[in-house]
């Protein structure tokens, strides 16, 4: 495996404090691992024939060799062109507890773009307040991202139709942000002396991508981490997950703070 990691020298300061800050006091409470392991397509289930059977039924039934191999990418690719909205259900949540989802655009190729939504983040009752009365520090749930993406909004490397796009061909995973935890937490806390709740399942909801991901995605040959603000820690963090469920893949990862 080849794994190349690009540093951004860009916009520092005042927010590597914020957050580091955060990954304090929000991941110490919270398991940030990705779950269980990976299930490839070699498990397999034998079965046992009938203790009665004579020697005249030993013979091996024969292969239908008529059928098409499955092709492992087919429900990937059998996807709508543009971006698709997964829901992931389960325990997946944003900040005041509307439902999370996820964006997939299917490439043409087997690689594989995987991207976290950058945003700030809150840890106090100061921070949280204002994030609670103005939704300004970090979306509250995906609906701005959704009507971003459905009007084509973004720019640069989701512009699929740029021939000099380097990822235009590659399957493209879209993470929201809206748990104000730089994508790492699994904790709920009161603030405002237990006035409203803030769910920092940031870890919950990439579990999830990762999981839909393991049974959509396999054996890429590239994969592609990234990230911007709050999004580039997220790529940091779960950078090393993802490289242990494609370990076969050449990898990279790159953060713009």
């Amino acid at each position: 495996m080849k794994i190349h990691r690009v540093n951004s020298m860009g916009r520092q300061s005042v927010t590597i404090t914020c957050l580091t800050l955060t990954l304090a006091l929000l991941v110490a409470c919270g398991d940030a691992t990705p779950a269980a392991s990976i299930q490839t397509s070699s498990d397999t289930t034998n079965s046992q024939g009938d203790d009665t059977t004579t020697a005249s039924d030993t013979t091996a039934a024969a292969v239908d060799t008529s059928k098409e191999p499955v092709d492992p990418m087919a429900k990937l690719f059998a996807m709508d062109p543009g971006f698709n909205e997964i829901k992931p259900g389960g325990e997946t949540i944003c900040s005041l507890g509307a439902p999370f989802s996820f964006f997939v655009r299917p490439g043409k190729t087997n690689r594989l773009l995987v991207e976290f939504q950058g945003g700030g983040a809150c840890w106090d009752d100061k921070t949280c307040g204002v994030q609670n009365a103005t939704d300004a520090v970090f979306s509250k749930d995906v609906t701005k991202t959704r009507a971003a993406i459905k009007a084509k909004f973004f720019p640069g490397i989701y512009d699929h139709d740029n021939p000099a796009n380097p990822f235009k061909d590659w399957t493209h995973v879209f993470i929201p942000y809206c748990t104000g935890d730089v994508h790492w937490g699994n904790n709920t806390h009161a603030y405002g002396g237990g006035s409203y709740n803030i769910h920092h399942r940031g870890a919950v909801n990439v579990r999830a991508v990762l999981d839909w991901m393991k049974e959509h995605v396999f054996s890429p040959e590239k994969v592609f981490v990234t990230g911007c603000s709050a999004g580039a820690y997220g790529a940091i963090g779960w950078a090393p997950h993802i490289i242990k469920q494609y370990p076969g893949s050449d990898f990279a990862q790159m953060g713009d703070c």
